[in-house]
């Protein structure tokens, strides 16, 4: 595994983005998941962990969505898009930020 001593790269055990079917949103406590994920985004900042702050906005926007704040939702997945190095993360994030407008 190259110049990391035998170790994977940790990007790259990193498991690929996928919607959870528990916690509090999926119980309807959406408030509750945001106040989560914003404590999640700020840890992430602070680490310099750009790929969890992608991961954070993207599943802020699909909450937001779940709330009807449509507005809220386009601007989390286009913050997704900005900070992804994961390619297709951030092409499903643009893609979701169009679809926020396209039934208007």
């Amino acid at each position: 595994m190259g110049g990391t001593g035998g170790v994977a790269p940790l990007a790259a055990a990193r498991p690929r983005h996928r919607p959870h079917p528990t916690g509090p949103a999926a119980l309807g406590r959406h408030d509750e998941a945001a106040a989560m994920l914003e404590h999640c985004r700020d840890l992430f900042t602070r680490t310099g962990d750009t790929y969890g702050q992608a991961l954070t906005a993207y599943t802020l926007g699909d909450l937001r969505l779940a709330q009807n704040r449509v507005e809220e939702a386009r601007e989390h997945f286009m913050r997704c898009h900005r900070l992804s190095s994961d390619v297709g993360l951030g092409a499903r994030a643009l893609q979701r930020a169009q679809e926020c407008f396209a039934d208007r």
